[in-house]
């Protein structure tokens, strides 16, 4: 099957515009100016065009592979939980344009399968359901907030992944990294962190616990 095409348009503080067919072009661009840049993605050409607006001074097709801060970013806070009395695990997720705190979904679900993984099968696939629902949004970069240490160290492969479910969760997190950049940032567990504090309710009621 043939890779979905995307466009990216490009606006620098210093007004320069640019229309480009690749993530990777997107990025070499912002690096040139990565604080006071903005893009977004679009499915075709014209929409890209019409986000800039009048004129575009440059079209460009680049291969680099680069990793930086973007505005046009969703934030999301992840975490599992694990039902031992039903065996099954649950995960929950809190996610918002950043900035836009106002407009937060919420999204939960549960699964038996993986259930020897306990709460860590409900860590993961949360991971996972964030950046889909990132990608499946439009937006360019995800930042995951997490409490569990594998939920960035596999997907970066600063752990091995060794198990069927540790190995998905890496397959999984590396065709979605295609479509949208994946950064984490940790945060202690059940410390008053407000999003953070809502996913693990998410992921307790997803799990049946009371």
């Amino acid at each position: 099957m043939a890779k979905k095409e995307f466009w990216y348009s490009v606006e620098l503080q210093n007004g320069t515009k640019s229309i480009v067919n690749s993530w990777e072009a997107c990025q070499k661009i912002i690096k040139t100016c990565p604080s006071n840049a903005r893009y977004k993605k679009y499915k075709t050409k014209d929409e890209a065009k019409n986000f800039l607006g009048k004129k575009i001074t440059k079209e460009a097709k680049t291969n680099t592979n680069i990793s930086l801060p973007f505005l046009d970013r969703v934030i999301a806070y992840v975490d599992g939980s694990y039902n031992a009395d039903k065996h099954t695990w649950g995960y929950g997720v809190v996610i918002f344009p950043e900035g836009q705190e106002s407009n937060a979904k919420e999204y939960f679900g549960e699964g038996t399968r993986y259930n020897t993984a306990r709460n860590v099968a409900g860590e993961i696939y949360g991971a996972i359901k964030a950046t889909k629902t990132a990608a499946d949004m439009g937006f360019s970069e995800i930042l995951i907030h997490y409490d569990y240490q594998g939920v960035a160290a596999w997907a970066t492969g600063d752990w091995k992944a060794k198990q069927e479910l540790t190995k998905f969760y890496k397959q999984t997190m590396d065709e979605l990294s295609k479509k949208i950049n994946i950064t984490f940032n940790k945060v202690a567990a059940h410390t008053g962190v407000k999003y953070n504090e809502r996913a693990d309710q998410l992921a307790k009621i997803a799990a049946g616990i009371k």
